[in-house]
Order: structure tokens, then C-alpha cells, then sequence
């Protein structure tokens, strides 16, 4: 809450409320959403792993390879969930550049001429970053819901409906892989200035 936050600002307690108090304050509650979104990310590809390790244990221990058939969705589910919140965190990166950075810019006193406010915000992702975390988001949420449709497909004693549900499977992974490039290709524009585009839209 930006209210509450310039309230408790450090440099605004106790003295009237000024245009720099609030642009610092906006900023701060900004950057503690951004972390916590950043913890959550992070979160979902931990959980995405976990949820493909229990399920595939389930289906050895119980002899039920049917069960791999619930890995796709749910890493389609935890995948696209990361996605979102990902463009979010681009979304605050992005206003803090675009907006608030030329505010504090304009009521910086001690600025001297072509002093660069909030500089660390405006650096690009470099290109290795990028394909790096292409290469972790393919390998978290897309190879291990295909691999498991490999196995059933192998494994089980398949069936009409079997078939049916890995098709749809494979369906969805495939429509996850390419909201992952699209979302790759969108935030590499937005680092560069562009509108960012949020999955699924």
C-alpha cells in the first residue's frame, strides 16, 4: 500500500510529506513487491521439479504409469503461473524506468547534468541471461511433461482414452513452450523500451 508506505518511509516520518518523499516511498513498495514476486518465481520451477519427482515415484512404486499423465498439466499449470508473475516483475522494472526514474530525475536537486537516476533498473538482460533462462524454463516445464508421455506411451498398457489424454497432453505442453518463447521474444522488446506483452493475451 503506497499510503502506508510513505507514511513509514525512514525519511518521511515526523516532517511533512514532499513530491521526492513519495516518488522514494513508491519506489520502495515497488521494489518489495518485485522481490516477493521474484521469491515466488523462483518458487514455482523448485515445485514444478518436485511435483514431476512425486509423481513419477508415485507411478514406480504403485506400478501405475497412468499417473505420468498428470505431470503436463501440472507443469503447464506451474509454468504459465510463472510466466505471469514474471511479466509482472518486468512490468515494475519497466515503470520504474520509464516513469518513475524521469519523476526523481525532475526533482533531484543534487543531480548534475547527464547523471543517470536509478541506473541499475535501466540495464537490458544481457543475451546469455536470456537464453539461459530459456534453456531452465524449457527444461523445467516443457522436457519433463514430454518425457513423461514418452514413458507412459512405453510403459502402460495403452488405451483409446489413454491416447486421448496424452494428445491433449502434448496440446497443451506445446502451447506452454511457445508462451515461453513468445514471453522470451516480449521481454527481450520490453528490456529494449517495448511494451511487454502478458502470456496468453
Amino acid at each position: 500500500d503506497l499510503h502506508r508506505a510513505v507514511g513509514s518511509h525512514p525519511h518521511v516520518v515526523g516532517r511533512a510529506v514532499s513530491g521526492p518523499d513519495v516518488h522514494l516511498a513508491e519506489y520502495a513498495a515497488l521494489k518489495a513487491e518485485q522481490g516477493e514476486r521474484i521469491k515466488a518465481r523462483d518458487g514455482y520451477m523448485y515445485s514444478t521439479i518436485a511435483v514431476t519427482v512425486a509423481a513419477v515415484a508415485a507411478a514406480a512404486q504403485a506400478d501405475l504409469p497412468d499417473l505420468l499423465l498428470a505431470v503436463p498439466p501440472a507443469c503447464f499449470v506451474l509454468g504459465w503461473t510463472r510466466l505471469r508473475n514474471d511479466a509482472h516483475i518486468l512490468a515494475i522494472r519497466g515503470y520504474l524506468r520509464d516513469h518513475l526514474a524521469p519523476k526523481l530525475r525532475t526533482v533531484a536537486r543534487r543531480t548534475t547534468a547527464g547523471e543517470v537516476v536509478l541506473g541499475w533498473e535501466m540495464r537490458p538482460r544481457s543475451r546469455s541471461s536470456t537464453l539461459v533462462q530459456l534453456a531452465a524454463d524449457m527444461l523445467t516445464f516443457v522436457a519433463p511433461a514430454v518425457l513423461a508421455v514418452i514413458v507412459w506411451g512405453v510403459a502402460a498398457s495403452t488405451t483409446v482414452w489413454g491416447w486421448m489424454a496424452a494428445v491433449v497432453d502434448l496440446v497443451i505442453i506445446g502451447g506452454l513452450a511457445v508462451l515461453i518463447l513468445r514471453h522470451t521474444v516480449a521481454a527481450g522488446t520490453h528490456d529494449t523500451g517495448g511494451p511487454l506483452t502478458e502470456p496468453g493475451s
